[in-house]
Protein backbone atom coordinates (compact mmCIF):
# COMPACT_ATOMS: atom_id res chain seq x y z
CA UNK A 1 0.00 0.00 0.00
CA UNK A 2 1.39 3.27 -0.91
CA UNK A 3 2.13 5.72 2.02
CA UNK A 4 0.71 8.17 1.67
CA UNK A 5 1.07 10.35 4.73
CA UNK A 6 3.76 9.87 7.94
CA UNK A 7 0.78 7.65 9.80
CA UNK A 8 1.22 5.34 7.55
CA UNK A 9 4.62 4.80 7.96
CA UNK A 10 6.25 1.51 9.76
CA UNK A 11 8.41 1.26 12.72
CA UNK A 12 10.44 -1.62 10.86
CA UNK A 13 12.96 0.01 8.64
CA UNK A 14 12.78 -3.03 5.62
CA UNK A 15 8.97 -2.47 5.74
CA UNK A 16 9.11 1.60 4.83
CA UNK A 17 10.28 0.84 0.91
CA UNK A 18 7.97 3.60 -0.86
CA UNK A 19 6.69 7.04 -0.13
CA UNK A 20 3.58 7.84 -2.05
CA UNK A 21 4.48 5.17 -4.75
CA UNK A 22 8.49 6.33 -5.36
CA UNK A 23 10.22 3.01 -4.88
CA UNK A 24 12.99 3.29 -2.07
CA UNK A 25 13.79 -0.09 -1.62
CA UNK A 26 16.63 -1.64 -1.84
CA UNK A 27 18.29 -1.44 -5.57
CA UNK A 28 16.16 1.45 -6.32
CA UNK A 29 16.35 3.78 -9.49
CA UNK A 30 18.95 6.80 -8.06
CA UNK A 31 16.68 9.27 -9.97
CA UNK A 32 13.48 8.46 -7.02
CA UNK A 33 15.76 9.26 -4.46
CA UNK A 34 15.16 13.29 -4.83
CA UNK A 35 11.55 12.75 -5.38
CA UNK A 36 10.93 10.49 -2.30
CA UNK A 37 12.98 13.01 0.16
CA UNK A 38 10.66 16.19 -1.39
CA UNK A 39 7.56 13.86 -0.78
CA UNK A 40 9.10 12.88 2.98
CA UNK A 41 9.61 16.68 3.52
CA UNK A 42 5.86 17.94 2.21
CA UNK A 43 4.29 14.69 4.60
CA UNK A 44 6.25 16.61 7.26
CA UNK A 45 5.15 19.92 6.94
CA UNK A 46 1.65 18.86 6.66
CA UNK A 47 1.88 17.65 10.38
CA UNK A 48 3.81 21.29 10.62
CA UNK A 49 0.62 22.91 9.85
CA UNK A 50 -1.56 20.47 11.55
CA UNK A 51 -3.59 19.29 8.14
CA UNK A 52 -2.25 15.84 8.90
CA UNK A 53 -3.19 14.79 12.31
CA UNK A 54 -0.50 12.70 14.67
CA UNK A 55 -2.12 8.82 15.76
CA UNK A 56 -0.47 9.60 19.46
CA UNK A 57 2.31 11.71 20.31
CA UNK A 58 4.22 10.70 23.75
CA UNK A 59 6.25 14.26 24.97
CA UNK A 60 8.42 13.71 28.38
CA UNK A 61 9.86 16.69 28.66
CA UNK A 62 7.25 20.18 28.37
CA UNK A 63 5.08 21.11 25.29
CA UNK A 64 5.55 24.72 24.49
CA UNK A 65 2.47 26.62 22.00
CA UNK A 66 4.23 29.75 19.87
CA UNK A 67 0.92 30.23 18.76
CA UNK A 68 -2.99 29.80 18.70
CA UNK A 69 -3.80 25.91 20.47
CA UNK A 70 -6.57 24.61 18.91
CA UNK A 71 -8.84 21.73 20.79
CA UNK A 72 -11.93 20.06 21.04
CA UNK A 73 -11.53 18.02 24.10
CA UNK A 74 -10.52 19.14 27.95
CA UNK A 75 -8.04 22.35 27.89
CA UNK A 76 -7.85 25.83 28.96
CA UNK A 77 -8.04 27.24 25.25
CA UNK A 78 -10.51 24.74 23.53
CA UNK A 79 -12.69 26.54 20.47
CA UNK A 80 -15.78 25.17 23.18
CA UNK A 81 -15.98 24.83 26.52
CA UNK A 82 -16.98 21.29 27.66
CA UNK A 83 -16.05 21.35 30.74
CA UNK A 84 -14.04 23.56 33.13
CA UNK A 85 -10.78 22.64 36.23
CA UNK A 86 -10.81 25.72 37.96
CA UNK A 87 -7.87 26.80 40.53
CA UNK A 88 -9.86 25.48 43.96
CA UNK A 89 -9.91 22.07 41.94
CA UNK A 90 -13.72 22.62 41.39
CA UNK A 91 -14.48 20.76 37.98
CA UNK A 92 -17.82 22.11 36.56
CA UNK A 93 -19.73 20.82 33.48
CA UNK A 94 -22.37 23.69 32.02
CA UNK A 95 -21.10 26.13 34.80
CA UNK A 96 -18.91 28.77 34.73
CA UNK A 97 -18.22 28.56 38.52
CA UNK A 98 -19.58 26.25 41.50
CA UNK A 99 -23.55 26.81 41.68
CA UNK A 100 -24.52 27.06 45.05
CA UNK A 101 -27.98 25.31 46.78
CA UNK A 102 -29.13 28.53 45.49
CA UNK A 103 -27.96 28.11 41.60
CA UNK A 104 -30.24 28.87 38.81
CA UNK A 105 -27.55 27.64 36.19
CA UNK A 106 -27.89 24.30 34.69
CA UNK A 107 -25.18 21.89 35.55
CA UNK A 108 -23.21 20.15 37.65
CA UNK A 109 -20.30 20.53 40.10
CA UNK A 110 -17.82 18.32 41.51
CA UNK A 111 -16.10 20.59 44.52
CA UNK A 112 -12.72 20.30 44.95
CA UNK A 113 -10.43 21.84 48.23
CA UNK A 114 -12.54 22.73 51.57
CA UNK A 115 -15.61 20.88 49.67
CA UNK A 116 -14.15 18.09 48.12
CA UNK A 117 -16.50 15.40 47.62
CA UNK A 118 -19.56 17.82 47.71
CA UNK A 119 -21.76 17.31 44.18
CA UNK A 120 -24.17 19.60 42.96
CA UNK A 121 -26.32 19.85 39.95
CA UNK A 122 -29.39 21.73 38.63
CA UNK A 123 -31.65 21.71 35.72
CA UNK A 124 -35.44 22.48 34.78
CA UNK A 125 -36.61 18.94 35.34
CA UNK A 126 -35.36 16.07 36.65
CA UNK A 127 -31.70 16.00 37.91
CA UNK A 128 -30.74 12.42 38.76
CA UNK A 129 -31.52 9.29 36.93
CA UNK A 130 -30.83 5.91 38.60
CA UNK A 131 -31.35 2.92 35.96
CA UNK A 132 -30.77 -0.83 37.51
CA UNK A 133 -30.71 -2.91 34.62
CA UNK A 134 -32.77 -6.83 34.89
CA UNK A 135 -32.70 -8.21 38.72
CA UNK A 136 -34.55 -6.43 40.94
CA UNK A 137 -32.47 -4.55 44.09
CA UNK A 138 -31.17 -1.68 45.50
CA UNK A 139 -31.15 1.30 43.09
CA UNK A 140 -29.36 3.25 45.23
CA UNK A 141 -27.02 2.26 48.72
CA UNK A 142 -26.60 5.14 51.14
CA UNK A 143 -23.45 4.52 53.75
CA UNK A 144 -22.31 6.03 56.68
CA UNK A 145 -18.29 5.88 57.22
CA UNK A 146 -18.21 2.64 54.89
CA UNK A 147 -21.62 1.02 57.00
CA UNK A 148 -24.73 0.90 55.04
CA UNK A 149 -27.46 3.15 57.05
CA UNK A 150 -29.83 2.79 54.03
CA UNK A 151 -31.10 1.97 50.44
CA UNK A 152 -33.68 2.64 47.78
CA UNK A 153 -34.78 -0.10 45.54
CA UNK A 154 -37.27 -2.07 43.23
CA UNK A 155 -38.46 -5.63 43.82
CA UNK A 156 -41.69 -7.32 42.05
CA UNK A 157 -43.88 -5.73 45.25
CA UNK A 158 -42.95 -2.58 44.49
CA UNK A 159 -40.90 0.49 44.58
CA UNK A 160 -38.69 0.52 48.28
CA UNK A 161 -37.29 2.86 50.56
CA UNK A 162 -35.13 0.39 53.87
CA UNK A 163 -33.31 1.12 56.82
CA UNK A 164 -29.98 -0.17 57.87
CA UNK A 165 -29.47 -3.21 59.66
CA UNK A 166 -33.00 -3.80 61.91
CA UNK A 167 -34.74 -1.07 60.83
CA UNK A 168 -37.96 -0.44 59.29
CA UNK A 169 -38.93 0.89 56.03
CA UNK A 170 -41.61 0.93 53.61
CA UNK A 171 -42.90 -0.45 50.67
CA UNK A 172 -44.92 1.29 48.23
CA UNK A 173 -47.45 -1.26 46.45
CA UNK A 174 -50.55 -0.81 44.45
CA UNK A 175 -52.53 0.29 46.67
CA UNK A 176 -50.76 -0.02 49.13
CA UNK A 177 -47.72 1.05 51.66
CA UNK A 178 -47.03 -1.50 53.63
CA UNK A 179 -43.94 -2.12 56.02
CA UNK A 180 -40.85 -3.26 56.20
CA UNK A 181 -37.92 -4.32 58.71
CA UNK A 182 -34.29 -5.01 58.21
CA UNK A 183 -34.51 -5.30 54.25
CA UNK A 184 -38.23 -7.71 53.77
CA UNK A 185 -41.76 -6.90 54.09
CA UNK A 186 -43.02 -7.68 57.42
CA UNK A 187 -46.04 -8.01 58.98
CA UNK A 188 -47.58 -7.28 62.91
CA UNK A 189 -44.12 -5.42 64.07
CA UNK A 190 -43.58 -2.24 62.66
CA UNK A 191 -44.58 0.77 65.33
CA UNK A 192 -46.21 3.52 63.62
CA UNK A 193 -44.59 6.54 65.99
CA UNK A 194 -43.57 5.51 69.79
CA UNK A 195 -44.36 6.89 73.06
CA UNK A 196 -41.84 10.18 72.73
CA UNK A 197 -42.36 10.35 69.29
CA UNK A 198 -45.97 10.55 68.19
CA UNK A 199 -47.76 11.94 65.06
CA UNK A 200 -49.76 14.26 65.84
CA UNK A 201 -53.05 14.10 63.26
CA UNK A 202 -54.39 11.33 61.37
CA UNK A 203 -56.88 12.07 58.34
CA UNK A 204 -58.83 9.18 57.17
CA UNK A 205 -61.86 8.99 54.64
CA UNK A 206 -62.16 5.46 55.63
CA UNK A 207 -61.81 3.60 58.61
CA UNK A 208 -59.28 1.34 60.69
CA UNK A 209 -58.81 -2.32 61.59
CA UNK A 210 -58.55 -2.51 65.13
CA UNK A 211 -56.73 -5.77 66.61
CA UNK A 212 -57.79 -7.71 63.87
CA UNK A 213 -58.47 -7.97 60.03
CA UNK A 214 -61.78 -9.14 60.32
CA UNK A 215 -64.91 -7.14 59.76
CA UNK A 216 -65.84 -7.33 63.44
CA UNK A 217 -62.61 -4.93 63.92
CA UNK A 218 -63.47 -2.34 61.77
CA UNK A 219 -63.96 1.00 62.77
CA UNK A 220 -65.16 3.37 60.28
CA UNK A 221 -66.72 6.55 62.05
CA UNK A 222 -65.84 8.98 65.29
CA UNK A 223 -67.36 12.03 65.33
CA UNK A 224 -69.15 14.49 67.91
CA UNK A 225 -71.97 17.21 67.45
CA UNK A 226 -74.85 18.35 68.73
CA UNK A 227 -78.57 18.47 67.68
CA UNK A 228 -82.15 19.77 68.99
CA UNK A 229 -84.18 17.51 70.77
CA UNK A 230 -87.97 17.61 70.46
CA UNK A 231 -91.11 16.78 72.66
CA UNK A 232 -93.70 14.92 70.08
CA UNK A 233 -96.37 12.17 71.07
CA UNK A 234 -97.20 8.65 69.17
CA UNK A 235 -100.68 9.78 67.60
CA UNK A 236 -100.65 13.60 67.34
CA UNK A 237 -97.61 16.10 68.51
CA UNK A 238 -98.05 18.96 70.67
CA UNK A 239 -97.88 22.67 70.36
CA UNK A 240 -94.39 23.38 72.37
CA UNK A 241 -93.03 26.58 73.65
CA UNK A 242 -89.54 25.61 74.80
CA UNK A 243 -87.42 27.09 77.29
CA UNK A 244 -84.30 24.97 76.92
CA UNK A 245 -83.93 22.62 74.17
CA UNK A 246 -79.97 21.00 73.65
CA UNK A 247 -78.77 17.49 72.61
CA UNK A 248 -75.18 16.05 72.13
CA UNK A 249 -74.20 13.23 70.91
CA UNK A 250 -70.88 11.04 70.38
CA UNK A 251 -70.92 8.16 67.27
CA UNK A 252 -68.45 5.62 67.83
CA UNK A 253 -68.67 2.97 64.80
CA UNK A 254 -72.61 2.42 65.31
CA UNK A 255 -72.85 3.01 68.88
CA UNK A 256 -74.57 6.16 69.55
CA UNK A 257 -74.47 8.06 72.55
CA UNK A 258 -76.94 11.35 73.59
CA UNK A 259 -77.38 13.91 75.99
CA UNK A 260 -80.35 15.67 76.41
CA UNK A 261 -81.89 18.10 78.17
CA UNK A 262 -85.39 19.34 77.40
CA UNK A 263 -87.29 21.82 79.26
CA UNK A 264 -90.77 23.31 78.10
CA UNK A 265 -92.55 26.41 79.64
CA UNK A 266 -96.12 25.37 78.04
CA UNK A 267 -97.41 23.04 75.48
CA UNK A 268 -100.68 22.22 73.97
CA UNK A 269 -102.52 19.14 72.79
CA UNK A 270 -101.18 16.08 71.02
CA UNK A 271 -101.86 12.62 72.15
CA UNK A 272 -100.29 9.19 72.09
CA UNK A 273 -97.01 7.68 73.90
CA UNK A 274 -94.41 10.72 75.08
CA UNK A 275 -91.51 10.80 72.63
CA UNK A 276 -88.47 12.38 72.70
CA UNK A 277 -87.86 13.12 68.57
CA UNK A 278 -85.69 14.24 66.18
CA UNK A 279 -82.36 11.87 67.37
CA UNK A 280 -79.41 12.28 65.80
CA UNK A 281 -79.55 8.95 64.44
CA UNK A 282 -82.22 6.58 63.36
CA UNK A 283 -82.03 2.96 65.44
CA UNK A 284 -80.54 0.22 63.48
CA UNK A 285 -83.12 -1.19 61.51
CA UNK A 286 -82.09 -4.91 62.52
CA UNK A 287 -83.53 -4.88 65.73
CA UNK A 288 -87.00 -3.76 67.37
CA UNK A 289 -86.46 -1.90 70.24
CA UNK A 290 -82.68 -0.23 71.53
CA UNK A 291 -82.91 0.26 74.94
CA UNK A 292 -80.95 2.89 76.86
CA UNK A 293 -78.19 2.06 79.28
CA UNK A 294 -78.52 5.52 81.15
CA UNK A 295 -80.41 7.65 83.75
CA UNK A 296 -83.84 9.71 82.97
CA UNK A 297 -85.04 12.07 85.16
CA UNK A 298 -88.22 14.13 84.77
CA UNK A 299 -89.01 17.61 86.43
CA UNK A 300 -92.61 18.07 86.80
CA UNK A 301 -93.01 15.04 84.81
CA UNK A 302 -95.27 12.14 85.92
CA UNK A 303 -92.61 9.50 86.22
CA UNK A 304 -92.25 8.95 89.85
CA UNK A 305 -92.10 5.27 89.42
CA UNK A 306 -88.63 4.25 90.77
CA UNK A 307 -87.14 2.65 87.50
CA UNK A 308 -86.83 4.29 84.11
CA UNK A 309 -86.00 3.59 80.60
CA UNK A 310 -86.00 5.09 76.79
CA UNK A 311 -86.75 2.73 73.75
CA UNK A 312 -85.23 4.34 70.26
CA UNK A 313 -87.62 2.57 68.06
CA UNK A 314 -86.34 1.89 64.14
CA UNK A 315 -86.43 6.04 63.94
CA UNK A 316 -85.01 8.61 65.37
CA UNK A 317 -87.45 8.81 68.21
CA UNK A 318 -86.99 7.84 72.00
CA UNK A 319 -90.08 6.66 74.21
CA UNK A 320 -89.89 6.64 77.92
CA UNK A 321 -90.99 3.53 79.71
CA UNK A 322 -91.41 3.41 82.93
CA UNK A 323 -92.17 0.53 85.91
CA UNK A 324 -94.67 0.82 88.90
CA UNK A 325 -92.66 -0.65 91.04
CA UNK A 326 -89.09 -2.26 91.63
CA UNK A 327 -90.44 -5.73 92.71
CA UNK A 328 -89.91 -8.44 89.37
CA UNK A 329 -93.57 -8.48 89.40
CA UNK A 330 -94.00 -4.47 88.37
CA UNK A 331 -94.43 -3.97 85.17
CA UNK A 332 -93.29 -1.96 82.27
CA UNK A 333 -95.66 1.17 80.65
CA UNK A 334 -95.35 3.90 78.22
CA UNK A 335 -95.51 7.41 79.90
CA UNK A 336 -98.52 9.43 77.57
CA UNK A 337 -97.88 12.80 76.62
CA UNK A 338 -101.03 13.65 79.07
CA UNK A 339 -97.90 13.15 81.95
CA UNK A 340 -96.11 16.27 80.74
CA UNK A 341 -97.23 18.87 83.11
CA UNK A 342 -99.09 21.41 80.53
CA UNK A 343 -97.97 24.91 82.19
CA UNK A 344 -95.35 25.77 83.75
CA UNK A 345 -91.87 24.56 83.91
CA UNK A 346 -91.53 21.02 82.79
CA UNK A 347 -88.49 19.35 81.97
CA UNK A 348 -86.55 15.97 81.23
CA UNK A 349 -82.86 14.91 81.42
CA UNK A 350 -81.61 11.61 79.76
CA UNK A 351 -78.42 9.95 78.54
CA UNK A 352 -79.20 7.36 75.97
CA UNK A 353 -77.21 4.72 73.99
CA UNK A 354 -78.36 3.30 71.14
CA UNK A 355 -77.27 1.06 67.80
CA UNK A 356 -77.53 2.71 64.57
CA UNK A 357 -77.20 1.15 61.38
CA UNK A 358 -73.97 3.31 59.69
Amino acid sequence: MAKTNITQYSSTPSSNTDINNINIDENCPASGLNNAIRELMAHLKNVDTGSQALTALSVTGNVSVGGTFTSTGIDDNASSTAMTLDSSGNVLVGVSSVQTQGGTTAGTSLYGGNNAGLITAGRNGDVLRLNRHSTDGDIAVFRKDGTTVGSIGYESSGFHINGEANHSGLSFQAPNVTPRYNGSLTDDFVHLGSTSNRFKNLYLSGGVYVGGTGSANYLDDYEEGTFTPTLQASVTNPTVTYGTQTGAYTKVGRLVRVDIYLITSSYTGGSGNLIIGDLPFASASSVTFAYSTGPIVGYKVNTQAEAVLAIVQASNQAKILTRSDTSTSGTWNFRAIGDWTSSGTTGIQASISYVTDS
